[in-house]
């Protein structure tokens, strides 16, 4: 079976007489040398296998040699409806040996080549949390996808978010990965291209913990905080890949995010306090006071404001602390809760806001001395005449009971004798 090139085959026929000799049979076909047998030619076909749209590819080279080398053509534009292509194999419907554009092979037979179809997730969505972002802020995305019906063929699945690593920081430990809205077992990469600035959040679930889901969606669900210097629009984008079980990762979606826009926020400072940042308008910020110095306590909250020139002082001219050049109102009661609480909680107006928390000297401890017992030093009954008069009052009702209980005890003997007298 490998002898290759040209076959050649000498016949001859003999004639043996009764008696005689055997010689060549005369004649123009006798003796025929140099017979040459060939390999027959070897063709290529290619079958849409289902296609909806689109043509095979044709292979111009066919006929073959045999043993030439074969290079495998492209999807041309076949397409299936609600599938993904993924190769070409000799059985209609195998999704074992399949070869991919650009494969060669030896062949030694005719060919068949049968497109494979994988079916295709759903169309992919992008979601936030949030309508915009705010800097300094968290704010959360959500890649999602519908399982195929059918996942015959599938290896695993890979959900894949782009963002700006100029913008956003990814929080570790934050994403979760459902299916249907149940968590599932999932493996999770991170990685920045110095190239493109952008940095890429990657999660690859296998078809063994997809089994039972199909149609169901899944999601993956990202935690980000925005730049304390992100300003403008944000972007992100979001991938599907599916590989067969033949290998091979495909796309199979993307979809880019509308541009995100930053919210009109305003900046809270706190001085000698926590709880300071970007907020929207109307949003409520918890605020509390750090720890007072020693001899100090806190007093109440102050919104201090101003342009940076001039005292900073209260309005009976004692200082206030905190920002230099800023002016103080104590008239903080429209925007701050509980002004004299050290932790209370702030209304955002539509403006940049200070706000301080500001001490007192903390007042003396009274000092405690103990009463007089002597019954000196004055009229005022002191602690221990009342103790006094309480047991006065103790020994009073001790004996009046032991003289109720001896009258009882009496009367009774008396009832008693006179029954045994005749």
């Amino acid at each position: 079976s490998d002898t290759q090139g040209t076959i050649t085959n000498t016949a001859n026929i003999y004639i043996k007489q009764r008696g005689g000799e055997e010689t060549p049979a005369p004649g123009p076909g006798g003796n025929t040398d140099g017979t040459t047998l060939t390999e027959p030619k070897r063709t290529v076909t290619y079958d849409a296998n289902g296609a909806t749209s689109g043509m095979a590819p044709v292979e111009d080279n066919s006929p073959y040699d045999s043993r030439s080398t074969v290079t495998v053509l492209g999807q041309n534009d076949l397409e299936r409806e609600g599938y993904l292509f993924v190769g070409w194999s000799e059985l209609p419907m195998s999704h074992g040996q399949v070869w991919q554009p650009g494969d060669t092979f030896e062949i030694d037979h005719n060919v068949d080549l049968y497109a494979v179809w994988l079916a295709r997730p759903g169309q992919i969505s992008k979601t936030s949390s949030s309508g915009g972002y705010v800097p300094g802020r968290g704010i959360d995305f959500a890649i999602t996808t519908t399982l195929p019906g059918d996942l015959a063929g599938y290896e695993s699945i890979r959900l894949e978010d782009a963002y700006p690593t100029d913008m956003l920081g990814f929080m570790q430990g934050s994403a979760a990965v459902t299916i249907g809205g149940a968590n599932v077992p999932f493996t999770l990469k991170e990685w920045t291209d110095g190239t493109t600035g952008l940095g890429y959040v990657s999660t690859t679930v296998l078809a063994s913990d997809l089994l039972g889901h199909e149609g169901q969606e899944l999601r993956l669900v990202m935690a980000f905080t925005a730049s304390d210097e992100a300003t403008g629009s944000l972007v992100n984008t979001g991938m599907v890949y599916v590989t067969p079980r033949s290998g091979g990762e495909k796309e199979a979606g993307k979809i880019v995010t509308p541009g995100i826009l930053e919210l009109p926020n305003y900046l809270l400072t706190v001085i000698s306090g926590s709880g300071g940042g970007r907020y929207l308008e109307g949003e409520t910020a918890k605020i509390m006071a750090d720890p007072p110095a020693e001899g100090k306590v806190f007093d109440r909250w102050v919104v201090v404001e101003g342009d940076e020139t001039g005292t900073t002082s209260e309005p009976d001219g004692s200082s206030a602390g905190g920002i230099s050049g800023l002016s103080v109102s104590i008239l903080s009661s429209d925007l701050i809760l509980e002004e004299h609480s050290i932790s209370t909680t702030l209304v955002m107006p539509a403006h940049d806001v200070n706000v301080e928390a500001t001490y007192k000297d903390a007042e003396p401890n009274p000092i405690v001395t103990a009463p007089d017992k002597s019954g000196s030093g004055g009229s005022s009954p002191g602690t221990g005449d009342s103790t006094g008069r309480l047991m006065a009052f103790g020994m009073f009702m001790f004996v009046v009971g032991d003289i109720l209980v001896f009258r009882w005890l009496y009367k009774k003997m008396r009832r008693t004798r006179r029954k045994l007298l005749p």
